[in-house]
């Protein structure tokens, strides 16, 4: 998946016409991957808790993790690091099904982020969605009412469609 190196490749593209070099970019790039995975949990905590100090605590513990910073700085993974930024959108849009029958919000956040994430890092999504599966479990009692579960069934099936230019492939090698 090429999300990420697709992102910085094309603002290295841009900024690299304003005398900004690859070094730079990418200290950019590592900015905006901390920016928006505080804000995406930002507005997921502050969705699920009602409260705004608490979004920002959240949005404060979640990039301030010793993960979170391995990954970014020590290991260097940009593609693994990318999927911080959708991990709490997928949240919430789970959030919007289940607590608000928000169904447009629930498409627009859990395709969208989904999506996203899998073209980000696919082993990390594997892993991602087994704890999903756990975190469905705990809620069975909503999941398997027919109001919730055709609407998971249709968005695994876009995330499906959606993703199908690099899953498709990759199962024809196996």
């Amino acid at each position: 998946p090429s999300l990420p190196h697709m992102f910085g490749g094309a603002l290295l593209f841009v900024l690299e016409n304003i005398g900004i070099n690859a070094i730079e970019v990418l200290g950019i790039l590592k900015f905006a991957i901390i920016l928006f995975s505080g804000l995406s949990m930002y507005f997921f905590a502050k969705k699920l808790f009602n409260d705004n100090s608490k979004g920002m605590m959240a949005a404060i513990f979640y990039i301030t993790s010793s993960y979170f910073f391995v990954d970014l700085y020590v290991r260097d993974s940009l593609n693994e690091s990318f999927i911080f930024i959708f991990m709490p959108v997928i949240f919430l849009g789970l959030y919007y099904l289940f607590e608000m029958d928000d169904y447009k919000k629930f498409y627009a956040l859990f395709v969208v982020g989904y999506t996203m994430m899998m073209n980000c890092h696919l082993v990390m999504s594997v892993w991602f969605t087994l704890f999903l599966m756990i975190f469905i479990l705990f809620n069975i009692k909503k999941v398997i009412r027919w109001k919730y579960l055709k609407h998971l069934i249709l968005s695994s099936i876009l995330i499906l469609i959606l993703t199908s230019t690099f899953w498709v492939p990759m199962v024809q090698q196996m």
